[in-house]
């Protein structure tokens, strides 16, 4: 798993990628007040970060040897309610990706989940 880190953010910020770095990122200023998320919005399976010279991006991984003709991958930045904070910007992400992807609310998820039971 990734172990999240907290840093400044410049054009030399060194973002992990590949299998075991890509996930969303959690971008929020020095008072952790004001956040946004970016992350993949489709295919999260199948979807790599980059970072190269100052931007940042997602797209296929480089392993995938074909796509479908039809195939879109899809990224999410999502910012959070001014002044909510960290948590609150990546629940609401959170609840934003299952919406689009027609999945349960967390607390549905959390109930129909049998592991946690």
């Amino acid at each position: 798993f990734l172990t999240p880190t907290c840093r400044a953010w410049n054009s030399t910020t060194v973002v992990p990628s590949g299998l075991a770095g890509t996930g969303p990122m959690v971008v929020f200023d020095d008072s952790a007040a004001n956040t946004f998320v970016l992350s993949p919005m489709s295919h999260v399976m199948a979807a790599n970060i980059i970072a190269k010279e100052g931007s940042v991006g997602y797209g296929v991984m480089g392993n995938v040897s074909s796509l479908a003709t039809d195939y879109a991958s899809k990224t999410i930045m999502y910012m959070g309610t001014e002044g909510g904070g960290i948590n609150n910007a990546v629940s609401e992400w959170g609840e934003a990706i299952r919406g689009w992807n027609n999945k349960p609310d967390a607390a549905s998820a959390r109930r129909s989940d049998v592991t946690l039971q």
